[in-house]
């Protein structure tokens, strides 16, 4: 049997509409917009800090969690590292609230943004809290150079 033993490099979702972008260079056809469709993982060059990728949802919409999965069995240590996810809540009380109530759970980030998890072995999984609901974005943020590539095999949004 010639897939014996092959390992998915990259695990496909049914995502909502969404815009997609990032500041980072992929590699050959391994693209942030070929990942959410569910053809293919997102290989980049070298993220360096600053770098993001950017879910924009065409209306705001309710969230329950998400899974951002990075490296595969042929790229182990593509992982992504010191990197945030950050939700933009369509309503800015709804932000205001939630900072006031748990300032140790939910830090401010720029632009509205709020940081809600990060990855950790390479892995970013969470639920999102209702004070934050509908959500209008949600984005990743690099903070520190990386010396090697990253690769997103896996892009899940709950709803």
């Amino acid at each position: 049997d010639k897939d014996f033993e092959k390992q998915n490099l990259f695990q496909a979702h049914s995502n909502p509409p969404a815009e997609v972008s990032s500041s980072m260079k992929h590699y050959q056809e391994h693209s942030l917009d070929r990942l959410y469709k569910g053809d293919d993982f997102m290989w980049a060059l070298s993220p360096v800090q600053g770098d993001y990728i950017l879910i924009s949802f065409p209306q705001p919409i309710h969230i329950s969690g998400y899974v951002f999965r990075s490296g595969n069995s042929k790229a182990t240590g593509d992982k992504f590292y010191n990197t945030t996810v950050e939700v933009l809540p369509s309503h800015t009380t709804a932000e205001d609230k939630l900072l006031a109530a748990s300032p140790t759970k939910s830090k401010q980030s720029d632009g509205s943004f709020i940081i809600i998890g990060e990855f950790n072995n390479g892995v970013a999984a969470g639920e999102i809290r209702e004070a934050l609901q509908p959500i209008s974005a949600l984005r990743l943020v690099v903070h520190s150079d990386s010396d090697v590539w990253a690769l997103l095999s896996e892009v899940h949004i709950k709803i």
